[in-house]
């Protein structure tokens, strides 16, 4: 889950893993235009990005306590023990459902370890060390195995073979970690009430051999220029669920607490 506290030191704000790839689904449903082609083959892209953390969701459904803020553990500061269970259980579940699918969560999860492909200069391995390290190393083992048997596979498949030739790859590769961290800026700026940073979004592909990087302007009341403008409309908008949760000094079954909190379907709009 993303976690984040703007509104008071009472309260903060909690997206569940589901509902950001949730949202991260509803910007892959609606990219291409002239400038930018749609993602292909559409069914599969839809489904990864849409299911591309469920290896997260028994994690968010058992998670603990953060005792430094209160709040429950978020993405980043979740025990390295029940992390490194998710990546496994996504790939699992999206090769159950086709091969590419599991290949590009493979993909989705070696990169967030190993600098997403040359895509970040952020190489989380290589800031780990002793029983993390090991452990890291151990999971992403399980991680390169499915993701090169799956790779082996679809090479030699009459049909599939196009789906992985290395451009194309590639380019729903990056598609992915468009939509995931476009997500991503949203749920962690949820319930923001002063003004939203400015970003950029890097290597976001036009097509397989070209990229661009979309920068990203609030305009107030959760309006959002993006330049150049990647969705197929002028316009889009867009919802992501909101929890609010309140800030415990004391142990609590977190799905009780969020069977009852308070939620919202945080608007989002996005225009050229």
């Amino acid at each position: 889950m993303i976690v984040s506290s703007y509104a008071s030191p009472q309260t903060g704000h909690v997206v569940l893993q589901n509902d950001h790839a949730a949202l991260a689904s509803q910007l892959a449903d609606a990219f291409g235009n002239s400038d930018f082609e749609a993602p292909e083959p559409r069914e599969l892209m839809q489904f990864l990005v849409r299911h591309h953390d469920r290896g997260w969701d028994e994690t968010d459904e058992s998670i603990g306590r953060n005792p430094a803020t209160g709040l429950p553990f978020s993405l980043v500061n979740t025990p390295l023990d029940e992390l490194l269970l998710s990546g496994p259980r996504s790939v699992a579940y999206n090769r159950r459902h086709h091969p590419y699918c599991g290949l590009l969560a493979a993909m989705h999860v070696w990169g967030l370890f190993n600098g997403r492909y040359g895509l970040s200069d952020k190489i989380v391995v290589n800031l780990l060390q002793g029983e993390a390290k090991i452990k890291v190393d151990a999971m992403l083992e399980t991680i390169r195995t499915s993701r090169d048997e799956l790779l082996h596979d679809l090479t030699s498949h009459p049909i599939l073979a196009p789906l992985v030739e290395p451009a194309k790859l590639m380019q729903n590769y990056k598609l992915l970690q468009f939509f995931d961290t476009l997500s991503l800026y949203f749920n962690e700026n949820a319930g923001r009430l002063d003004t939203y940073p400015s970003s950029q979004f890097l290597n976001v592909p036009q097509a397989r051999d070209r990229d661009v990087t979309v920068t990203l302007k609030s305009l107030g009341d959760r309006v959002f220029r993006l330049s150049p403008f990647p969705f197929r409309d002028k316009e889009l908008a867009l919802q992501h669920k909101v929890f609010e949760i309140p800030v415990l000094d004391i142990e609590v079954d977190y799905q009780k607490v969020f069977a009852e909190a308070k939620w919202t379907n945080e608007s989002i709009t996005l225009v050229a």
